[in-house]
């Protein structure tokens, strides 16, 4: 017996182009929402990368002001000194270990003094803030640069032996030469300074570059 099964093959084939279409249509509206969803998330990803670098420029601005004013109110004296966090100045510089003696370089500088005026002041000052670092009692080295003349000169301040001393003069006597008045040279300090001040410097007076330190003492 023949039977015909052309018919239910038709009507099953037209339900499922029927289906068919319908996923196709559902997989191009998730497409489609897919990328929607990345154009979305691109965005609030730029969105907060930009917040991010604005709050960490906003964040630094204001930590390095309130830095430069913490350093400003300790020196009511003189005039706030200027920040550079590249280290470049319009008028003058010194760097100091201790912020008053940087001052007073800086101020000689200002006041028409050169480079060794300002190391003069400021070796003056070193020596009564920070007394492990420099003193008259003691001695220096100090090497300069005249930029035009393209000439380096060393200054040799340190301290030497007595003029009486001798070769053996502790011999079986190693003790005397850390204690007591035996252990001690002839201080170059201020020997040195003076040198360097009249053969280098000099373009304020001697004053001036004592009496910053003076009165720092006095006061």
């Amino acid at each position: 017996m023949d039977v015909d099964d052309s018919a239910p093959l038709l009507e099953n084939g037209g339900e499922n182009s029927a289906a068919a279409s319908r996923v196709d249509a559902l997989l191009q509206r998730l497409n489609f929402s897919n990328g929607k969803n990345a154009i979305v998330l691109t965005a609030v990803g730029i969105g907060c990368i930009l917040t991010l670098s604005f709050t960490t420029i906003l964040f630094a601005v204001l930590y390095f002001n309130a830095n430069a004013a913490k350093v400003e109110t300790k020196l009511p004296k003189w005039s706030p000194p200027s920040h550079s966090l590249l280290g470049e100045y319009s008028s003058a510089a010194v760097a100091a270990d201790n912020e008053l003696c940087s001052e007073i370089g800086r101020d000689v500088l200002l006041q028409g003094g050169n480079a060794v005026d300002a190391a003069v002041a400021t070796t003056f000052c070193i020596g009564v803030m920070d007394t492990q670092s420099s003193g008259l009692g003691g001695g220096h080295f100090m090497t300069i640069f005249n930029a035009t003349t393209r000439k380096c000169h060393v200054v040799d301040a340190r301290e030497v032996a007595p003029a009486a001393a001798t070769e053996n003069m502790y011999k079986d006597r190693w003790n005397k030469s850390k204690f007591g008045w035996e252990a001690v040279g002839v201080p170059g300090e201020l020997h040195g300074l003076w040198t360097e001040y009249s053969h280098f410097g000099g373009q304020v007076s001697w004053e001036s570059l004592v009496r910053p330190t003076i009165r720092l003492m006095e006061e």
